[in-house]
């Protein structure tokens, strides 16, 4: 056990003080010297303030932070180190647009993303640092021992499920059925029972986890470990509509529980869940059959780096940003900001969302793009926060996500409950990913993951301490 972790804290620090500076030193210096393009010269400067970054900041508060901060890090990497790389070996300079952006609005894009990351570091820092300070103890996490609300919900779920069949088909196992793909056309009843789905199911999952780690702890069979694995792989295959995304969202938030719950075999699922997440990523690619090549299939590094810039936020995609803040200037107002946090909200959305006069910051990003109603591009937050607020306010938005994922972990420590611990994990996750997506696709995510299933925690807790306050009454008596 000893020389596995001697190991273990051997490999750590040669990532940390070997390799990820060597990574980041090699992509600096070949951004530098082999970039083709005179707007890109700033671009040698992503790599060396990630680096910094890492180290200083992110690198410190990865313990006390965990999902939120591993999934925060991993893009970060991807975005300010990869992505360069890419960009300068494959000679995709360009985007989407007819109309690129000028030099100017690459400088100021390059500014902003140094800007933006030394900006979320350093709140990252002081928010692990106050989750450093939470009191843990050691307990493994658990469910309350009332659990009759739970069941309640999910048979109510399968209640609405008999009663709108139809809601059904917008659940989709391993790979999208051609019903997920008209989700969209479902009524109000049909999506509530959806979501009453989506939940219920994950209900079950972590019911079921949890009785398997309760029969592992009396008899620690590894068939219990298996059975756990086998449980994981069928909750990551069932999700809703066809978005490549959520089907990751579930298999990491399922495996990382199963991490908790059984600390021994982490090495063993994260290998199955690697091959299963490729496998099934690709599959859901497959069905979709959107995928867009600007090569024409005859370049693979040179899709890949425009895949990147698109779905990471690069450079060109935030001079955009910067290019739309100049050609739609009546957008840039406290309406629009509000219109953005608002629309996306479940429930919310239903009283907001035919307000006329009002657009979405999207709405202009992707006009500046095509120069007609075609949306498809996502504005990066950075991006958004500068063309609502200017250059100095621009991180607002990812500033105030950082603190939702605080309050989120720190509710995890202090209550360790499995539930509200898997499906915080969902959340923490996607919050992992604020510095390339939009303000607007962060808060529907937030409402569509947590309203419903905190309603629920709590109403089985207050009627848990309601029966417990009762038995205390009677007692007295």
């Amino acid at each position: 056990m000893k020389n596995n972790l001697k190991k273990s804290n051997i490999y750590v620090v040669m990532l940390n003080y070997i390799i990820i500076p060597f990574v980041c030193l090699i992509a600096s210096v070949y951004t530098l010297f082999w970039n083709q393009r005179e707007e890109y010269n700033l671009m040698f400067l992503l790599p060396i303030i990630f680096l910094v970054c890492y180290e200083f900041f992110l690198r410190p508060s990865l313990k006390a932070f965990k999902e939120f901060d591993y999934v925060y890090s991993i893009v970060s990497c991807a975005r300010f180190v990869v992505l360069p790389v890419l960009i300068v070996f494959s000679g995709r300079y360009d985007g989407r647009s007819s109309v690129p952006p000028s030099s100017e609005s690459f400088k100021i894009a390059f500014i902003l993303m140094c800007y933006e990351l030394v900006i979320c570091s350093v709140c990252i820092f002081f928010f692990g640092r106050k989750l450093a300070r939470e009191r843990k103890d050691n307990k493994s996490l658990a469910i309350s021992k009332d659990k009759w609300f739970y069941y309640i919900f999910i048979i109510m779920s399968l209640v609405l499920a008999v009663a709108n069949p139809s809601s059904i088909s917008a659940l989709s196992f391993i790979v999208p059925n051609e019903n997920a793909f008209n989700y969209h056309d479902f009524g109000i009843i049909e999506q509530i029972t959806i979501l009453f789905l989506i939940v219920g199911k994950n209900l079950v999952f972590v019911l079921l986890l949890n009785y398997i780690k309760e029969k592992y702890n009396n008899n620690p069979n590894i068939i219990y470990v298996w059975s756990s694995i086998f449980l994981v792989i069928v909750n990551s295959s069932i999700f809703f509509g066809t978005n490549r995304f959520d089907f990751v969202l579930n298999l990491a938030a399922s495996t990382m529980l199963f991490c908790a719950v059984f600390k021994k075999y982490r090495k063993i699922i994260v290998s199955i869940m690697i091959i299963f997440c490729i496998v099934g990523f690709f599959s859901i690619t497959q069905v979709r059959n959107n995928y867009y090549s600007v090569s024409r299939d005859k370049n693979l590094a040179y899709d890949i780096a425009d895949t990147f810039q698109v779905y990471l936020g690069g450079p060109y995609n935030i001079a955009m940003s910067v290019e739309t803040a100049i050609a739609y200037p009546e957008g840039r107002t406290v309406g629009t900001a509000l219109y953005d946090l608002s629309r996306p909200v479940l429930g919310l959305n239903i009283f907001v969302r035919n307000i006329k006069g009002i657009e979405l910051t999207t709405h202009y990003f992707n006009w500046r793009i095509f120069h007609r109603e075609h949306q498809t591009q996502i504005m990066p937050m950075i991006g958004e926060g500068y063309y609502l607020f200017g250059f100095v306010l621009s991180p607002i938005f990812e500033v105030m996500f950082i603190m939702v994922a605080f309050y989120l972990r720190r509710f995890c420590i202090r209550k360790n409950d499995m539930i509200i611990t898997f499906f915080f994990l969902i959340t923490l996750i996607r919050l992992g990913f604020i510095n390339c997506q939009s303000a607007t696709i962060q808060m529907n995510d937030l409402s569509f993951n947590l309203f419903l299933p905190v309603i629920v925690y709590f109403v089985n807790n207050k009627l848990l301490k309601r029966r417990d306050y009762q038995i205390k009454l009677d007692e007295r008596k």
